[in-house]
């Protein structure tokens, strides 16, 4: 029995040295480069283009991977990194061609709405010759778009410390949780007529009245018509933050939306209205 845990414990420590190797490896090869993306994938992480932007996180997910699951930890993901940072944190998860099957169910149950794309044709991951395994799929870009990180912080504990680390260091102040005082200054906005399948943008302003910084995150929305950006994640005391948000009915009729966020208020969790007919 000794012989078999020695034996256990052996190769658990021999896999952890070589899968180490491997991601300082692929480090030295990845850091640096852009990633090669095509005018779709652009698109995508340009929606928020108004936006200032430290940093964004790619993902390319194949389809074999439960599109599901993913987009949970995915969202999680991406809104733990803006709680370091000041700036917004963009995203993009590619996704190859087979996950399109059953995408729009799994995007409304997930209430999904950060930037992806099909990769058609596998032309991104061919172009860009993406890692084969899944954990070394994932990449931190900067502001210019190289590489800083490669890993998948949601399956490593120290690359997601890597993740941490670069973010926090373009971050001009520090959040604690410390509980603030947060002031939503219009939590309706009646749109009246909007078009269907055209976007209408509206903004919400956020201010905190507190003595704390104000950490916000985990921006939700009630449907795939939604899509809701913050410009800033972390906001001092006596600022304020505007939220856009991009509506895009897909029938006619009354339009009905919610948006959410999480702070560090009292009344952690806060909501705003969009109220439209879609003509």
């Amino acid at each position: 029995m000794k012989k078999i845990v020695c034996l256990m414990l052996l190769c658990m420590s021999l896999f952890s040295c070589n899968s180490d190797y491997k991601l300082h490896a692929l480090m030295n090869e990845w850091i640096g480069k852009k990633l090669i993306l095509n005018d779709a994938a652009r698109k995508a992480m340009n929606a928020n283009d108004s936006l200032c932007i430290d940093y964004t996180i790619v993902a390319y997910v194949d389809s074999t991977v439960c599109m599901s699951c993913r987009f949970g930890g995915w969202q999680r993901l991406v809104n733990e990194m803006s709680m370091y940072s000041d700036n917004h944190i963009n995203s993009l998860l590619i996704m190859s061609p087979g996950a399109s099957k059953n995408l729009e169910n799994d995007i409304n149950i997930n209430n999904y709405n950060l930037p992806y794309v099909i990769d058609k044709g596998d032309s991104l991951l061919k172009k860009n010759d993406f890692p084969e395994s899944d954990i070394f799929r994932t990449f931190l870009l900067d502001k210019e778009g190289r590489v800083v990180v490669i890993g998948n912080p949601l399956l490593n504990d120290k690359i997601y410390d890597m993740f941490k680390r670069h973010v926090e260091k373009s971050s001009k102040i520090r959040y604690t949780g410390e509980k603030t005082t947060v002031c939503l200054l219009d939590s309706v906005k009646e749109l009246g007529e909007i078009p269907k399948s055209k976007p209408t943008i509206c903004f919400f302003r956020v201010v905190n009245n507190g003595p704390n910084v104000m950490g916000l995150y985990d921006i939700c929305v009630s449907s795939s018509g939604l899509r809701a950006t913050s410009n800033k994640n972390l906001i001092s005391s006596g600022d304020t933050a505007t939220i856009k948000v991009r509506i895009t009915p897909s029938m006619q009729g009354r339009f009905l939306g919610e948006i959410t966020f999480r702070c560090n208020d009292v009344d952690s969790i806060k909501t705003m209205l969009v109220k439209g007919t879609a003509k």
